[in-house]
């Protein structure tokens, strides 16, 4: 095992590409990555990671100087969502599974913790014992942060407390586990309507936030001269505030307001001697504020065609322009790094780099490769990204990745068009398997940045709104037009593939649209809007920010809206104008899985070509290995059947 980890600390690979004679299998691209979360220590000699061989899953941990192991999990096919350094010597492994908690959630994506002991190498399940009278659901209901309490390594976390007597009178209170033996304490009783804990590693609770479900109203408490007290009340379902962290001398709490002059969130100062907010810290801009582990602020992020780091500290400045400089026009993400920042770890991606993890050691100024994601793929395996820009066919600019096929000349190729999920996310300049399988085969691939897309400001997320079936749909078409009228790729060989909403589009691209599109991939789609939005309603409300959020962003006034069927591909299967592949998980909790199965029978009864992929136990992220390879290879015997390549 040493010897395996030491040639996999050898050193950086070399940036030259060429060409293969042939393609790497498809499973090297779809299969899960072979290493993943990777995470320093905070003395920077230990690292932890997951490793995947076959879809099995393992947790490792081991010395950076010599690659010793420390303490080995084995997980098999779980669905490992992080790993974290609880304390020097407790690795915490977060995991998540489809199910439900009686009387109190849906079934849903539900996460639990598992501690390892790198000393012992046992694990045990946190949560799982109780240490008071008071019981717990065993999930977290929010996201952990550690410390210690009477000397003890703890992680800390929001948690469900349901009364066994009184099934569904539950509260959210801020508990804490001791991380040797799973043991759980209430470290602050909360209420109903508890939604977010603030708290240092000694445990101190600086700031709750609270939402009234009966009155809609956001409320802020803080620990302002010593004692907890409520500082700020706004009732704005849509727009409501966020507690971040605090400033960089632990003196004022950050939380993100709306600045509804400029239409975005403002990171803004809240004194905790004084109780009063103080101007916004950062620019107009939509960015991400960045913060250690002791919630501290320490920077923000910006995203891009790539993403930046912007450090208010010397230290961390110079050493992220010196990570920026050796890896010029990749998606560089900092995933891990000693509280100093004397260590850290990157994760590069882009073209010719599949994804590769990165140590730089500031001390000696050396970089050296720690493990790479797939290591079955060369630098000539992955395909060119670039970024480009077009004009909407209302003069509105879209940005947009295309990813090329090796080997070949950018001049009538076919064409793939992958609209992301979301709406309101965006795609990056990094490896995306989808894309990169494809373009493997011989396909140009399209992602672009529709309006609505996230990281473009507000004014183009508001230009998304009531555009379902639209002009966000056109945005993908008048890419298809950019490009053909540049001779890159054959208007007549062009398919569709999406996910979530990128499978809504995929479906609309044939049922509102026609003539574009020569076939049609579905991953979890929404293929009903009314069915969709009636869907919501009976899991939250009509009053619930998510309800309210689709209700702006579609554009619907209520369910009785005739928009929510004008915009549901299922309601026109009868004008589907190309074959069309349907792909979805049966644990889907995010988009049902009777989407698909009500749009295969549409277009069947409609005697439209129509095939339909049923993933077995697989949730709406396609997080199995089994699972993303059955999608790939059925994806690509569909294309290549309708569209082909060559």
């Amino acid at each position: 095992m040493r010897n395996r980890v030491l040639a996999a600390l050898a050193g950086i690979m070399a940036l030259g590409v060429c060409i293969t004679a042939s393609a790497a299998p498809i499973e090297a691209y779809s299969r899960l990555p072979a290493m993943s979360n990777v995470r320093l220590s905070d003395n920077g000699q230990n690292v932890a990671y997951v490793t995947s061989r076959d879809g099995q899953l393992r947790v490792m941990v081991q010395q950076l100087s010599d690659g010793a192991a420390l303490a080995v999990l084995d997980l098999g096919d779980a669905k490992i969502r992080d790993v974290e350094w609880g304390s020097p010597n407790h690795v915490v492994i977060i995991v998540s599974s489809t199910t439900a908690i009686p009387y109190v959630t849906f079934v849903g994506e539900l996460y639990q913790a598992v501690s390892l002991d790198i000393r012992t190498g046992q694990a045990v399940q946190l949560m799982q014992r109780a240490g008071g009278s008071t019981t717990y659901a065993t999930v977290l209901a929010g996201w952990p942060s550690y410390g210690t309490h009477d000397g003890d390594p703890v992680m800390y976390v929001e948690a469900i407390h349901d009364e066994p007597q009184t099934r569904g009178d539950w509260r959210l209170d801020l508990i804490r586990v001791d991380l040797d033996d799973g043991e759980t304490h209430q470290h602050q009783m909360g209420s109903k309507s508890a939604h977010n804990f603030l708290v240092q590693p000694d445990g101190t609770l600086l700031a709750r936030q609270n939402f009234d479900y009966d009155t809609r109203e956001w409320s802020l408490e803080a620990r302002v001269g010593g004692s907890m007290r409520v500082v700020h009340r706004v009732r704005d379902t849509l727009e409501s505030p966020y507690l971040g962290g605090l400033t960089a001398d632990g003196q004022s709490l950050i939380v993100d307001l709306w600045d509804s002059t400029n239409q975005v969130y403002r990171p803004t100062p809240l004194s905790m001697q004084t109780g009063q907010f103080g101007e916004p810290i950062l620019p107009p801009n939509d960015v991400a504020v960045l913060y250690n582990e002791s919630q501290r602020m320490v920077g923000y992020a910006e995203n891009g065609v790539y993403t930046r780091y912007n450090f208010t500290d010397s230290n961390r400045a110079a050493a992220w322009e010196r990570i920026r400089a050796v890896f010029p026009n990749r998606q560089i993400s900092i995933e891990s790094n000693t509280p100093d920042f004397s260590r850290v770890i990157v994760y590069v991606e882009g073209t010719g780099y599949p994804g590769n993890y990165i140590m730089y050691d500031a001390a000696s100024s050396r970089m050296t490769q720690i493990g790479r994601t797939r290591p079955d793929l060369t630098p000539a395996d992955i395909a060119e990204v670039r970024s480009i820009t077009y004009r909407a066919a209302d003069g509105l600019e879209i940005q947009a990745y295309l990813t090329l096929p090796p080997g070949r000349d950018p001049t009538n190729l076919p064409l793939v068009v992958m609209p992301h999920g979301g709406p309101q996310s965006r795609d990056i300049a990094g490896f995306d398997w989808i894309a990169q399988s494809l373009a493997s085969r011989g396909y140009a691939v399209l992602q672009p940045n529709f309006r609505g897309s996230e990281g473009f400001g507000n004014a183009f997320v508001e230009a998304a709104y009531g555009e379902w079936g639209r002009k966000m749909q056109t945005d993908l078409s008048d890419g298809v037009t950019y490009l053909a009228g540049r001779g890159m790729i054959d208007a007549s060989r062009v398919c569709i593939m999406g996910a979530s909403y990128g499978g809504y589009a995929a479906l609309a691209g044939v049922t509102l649209q026609s003539g574009v599109y020569r076939c049609s991939v579905a991953i979890a789609p929404v293929a009903d809007v009314r069915d969709f939005m009636d869907w919501i309603v009976r899991r939250n409300s009509s009053e619930s920010d998510r309800y309210l959020y689709w209700q702006r962003y579609i554009g619907f006034s209520n369910l009785n809206d005739p928009l929510l069927n004008e915009i549901s591909p299922v309601r026109h299967a009868g004008n589907a104008s190309a074959p069309v592949l349907l792909i979805h998980g049966r644990d889907d909790t995010v988009v049902p899985f009777s989407h698909s199965a009500g749009m295969e029978r549409a277009l069947r009864s409609a005697g439209k070509p129509v095939e339909l992929v049923t993933l077995r136990e697989e949730d709406h992220w396609l997080s199995r290995e089994a699972t993303r390879m059955q999608t790939m290879s059925a994806a690509l015997a569909f294309l290549e059947r309708h569209n082909p390549p060559n």
